[in-house]
């Protein structure tokens, strides 16, 4: 008879099929790959590393269980005393970054109804020898439990954490906190971008290498537009450019210099652009459905099209028939896109989000993150040729 704590140990259940190619009419996607957590606190997050996934739970013994698209070594779990402390209870995980040497950033963000500031711990994991270090610091008081306060730059060894904060910028301004892998704060820049509006977001031109400088996206509310720029190592802008899009924003961007983004036009429309390597308009495409839109997000083949991948439903307040579907938006034929065609079969009424990673081979997967279960499908390169 199984005992409660051998009951407590197995907390993430991994059903990974084979990925190998098969038909779907005449587009071939690989199998898919479905990972069910038990009695977890909080949704999962999904990280890369070195061309796996990343899944990471919260168990409900308080700690964080780490376990890869491939089964290479035994799943990682380490304790998570703040989760402890808190009971779970005011304390949402708001990222999972993967450093380039393989350890994997947890932050977990949380308040005391009293208190006068915000927490962020950062668990810096090591999935292959299962060890870990733990730092914390402080925002400004009590700010609501949400991703958008901050954002983590991952390096080789080190890490920048971006943010607009009272406490730790300049008036005015986005300034960062850099962290070595144990984590230990190494440095602190009272100011490094203007600060615009509340809807920015930045990453490294570069997967974990700073030389090369940044990408920088930011959401003006007052204008309606949405501004790029591409910075150096030092924040200076080399490249601008102002869309007159606004609103709810998923973008795709590429080391030469491309990007693609699309929109939120309604419930059911979203509008998306494909930006060339010097930032001017390459294609643009307004995407109508007859269903109702939950989630999309875009990334750019090498072809220089882009696919598209959208949650539809029939009904947006439940979205019990909630399917992924993925279009191509073909450059050469003045961006048209293709009708959808189902990706994955119903998902989830509650879907936290949905990712999308570029893997070895340039396999392209999506992962939908729901409270209890994440579903992993991908396109291989072949399938350019095949829409």
């Amino acid at each position: 008879m199984m005992t409660r704590l051998n009951q407590m140990l197995i907390l993430l259940v991994v059903f990974f099929a084979k990925a190998e190619m098969r038909k779907l009419g005449k587009h071939n996607f690989t199998s898919e790959w479905m990972v069910a957590v038990k009695d977890s606190l909080h949704p999962p997050l999904v990280t890369e590393m070195k061309d796996l996934l990343v899944y990471v739970s919260f168990p409900s013994d308080f700690s964080i269980r780490l376990e890869t698209s491939k089964i290479i070594n035994k799943p990682c779990q380490v304790p998570s005393r703040v989760m402890r402390e808190h009971g779970g209870r005011n304390i949402t995980p708001i990222y999972a970054e993967t450093l380039g040497n393989g350890k994997v950033i947890v932050s977990l963000m949380g308040s005391k109804k009293r208190g006068n500031h915000t927490n962020i711990w950062l668990y810096v994991i090591d999935p292959v020898n299962c060890t870990y270090g733990v730092d914390k610091f402080k925002l400004d008081p009590p700010r609501t439990l949400s991703r958008d306060v901050m954002t983590i730059v991952p390096y080789y060894d080190t890490f920048d954490i971006f943010l607009k904060s009272d406490i730790h910028c300049e008036i005015g301004s986005i300034c960062t906190l850099s962290y070595d892998d144990k984590p230990t704060l190494i440095e602190s820049r009272r100011s490094v971008i203007p600060y615009e509006d509340e809807g920015w977001d930045i990453t490294s031109m570069n997967a974990f290498d700073p030389n090369e400088g940044y990408f920088y996206i930011v959401m003006m509310s007052q204008t309606n537009t949405t501004v790029l720029k591409r910075l150096d190592t030092n924040f200076s802008i080399l490249q601008k450019a102002e869309l007159n899009q606004s609103g709810s924003v998923a973008y795709w961007y590429d080391e030469d210099g491309s990007a693609s983004l699309c929109f939120g036009v309604s419930d059911q429309e979203i509008e998306c652009l494909l930006l060339d390597s010097d930032m001017k308009i390459k294609a643009e495409t307004t995407l109508f459905y007859d269903m109702y839109v939950s989630y999309y997000s875009i990334f750019r083949l090498r072809s220089g099209d882009a696919i598209v991948l959208t949650i539809l439903s029939t009904d947006p307040e439940s979205a019990s028939d909630s399917a992924t579907y993925v279009q191509l938006i073909d450059v050469k034929a003045k961006a048209t896109a293709s009708q959808p065609i189902k990706f994955q079969e119903y998902i989830c009424e509650n879907v936290f989000e949905m990712n999308t990673f570029e893997l070895k081979d340039r396999l392209v997967c999506a992962s939908t993150v729901c409270r209890s279960v994440v579903n992993t499908k991908c396109i291989a390169p072949e399938d350019e040729r095949e829409f």
